[in-house]
């Protein structure tokens, strides 16, 4: 290992950041994608099947669950005290974008990583070859695996970043669907009730 680790060249040591950094979000993001999806869905459906009848048993419902971004995004217009439709609308509209905001966490840095990692191999990968173009001798092989070893170290950590970027938005794509669905029938009911108390 520190025979490949020296062949790899002065490249190896920010590649190592960069795969650190990988792994710590990679980390991060999937112990916040098993919590989120722990029971969110029979916590929904309690939310919602209380809506039916009482709004504050939605809430109370809600409150037992709030861990969990959807429930979040239907205990904010639920908060509200007597709230018109359009603000029981703005109220979950707001809810839904910051708890958006909070699941694209890292997202940033995995990008940077995908673009940063291949190009740093690829600059480990010329220094190799200049070091193997000024020398005739052992150096040459040297310089060649310098080039081989931190371009394929590079490219390696760029495949990685991508597939948890990938499996990450589609997470995301997930839970925003569920938000918008809970949060429109959770708005439908509310409307429903507002016409009873307001004939």
């Amino acid at each position: 290992m520190a025979e490949w680790w020296q062949a790899g060249g002065p490249m190896m040591l920010p590649l190592l950041g960069l795969s650190a950094i990988t792994v710590a979000i990679a980390a991060e993001r999937a112990c916040f994608w098993l919590a989120i999806y722990s029971q969110e869905s029979q916590i929904i459906g309690r939310i919602l099947l209380a809506a039916r009848d009482d709004l504050w048993g939605a809430l109370q419902a809600a409150q037992l669950g709030r861990r969990q971004p959807t429930v979040r995004v239907l205990m904010a217009p639920l908060l509200l005290e007597t709230p018109t439709p359009e603000l029981f609308h703005l109220a979950l509209s707001h809810a839904v974008e910051r708890e958006l905001g909070a699941m694209q966490r890292g997202d940033r840095l995995l990008e940077l990583v995908m673009v940063l990692a291949p190009l740093l191999g690829m600059i480990g990968s010329v220094l190799g070859l200049a070091a193997a173009a000024q020398e005739t001798t052992s150096l040459e092989i040297r310089g060649l695996m310098a080039a081989l070893t931190s371009a394929g170290f590079g490219i390696g950590i760029a495949t990685v970043s991508v597939g948890f970027y990938k499996i990450f938005q589609a997470l995301q794509l997930d839970q925003y669907q569920l938000m918008r669905l809970s949060s429109n029938e959770l708005e439908l009911l509310y409307r429903q009730y507002w016409q009873r108390i307001h004939p």
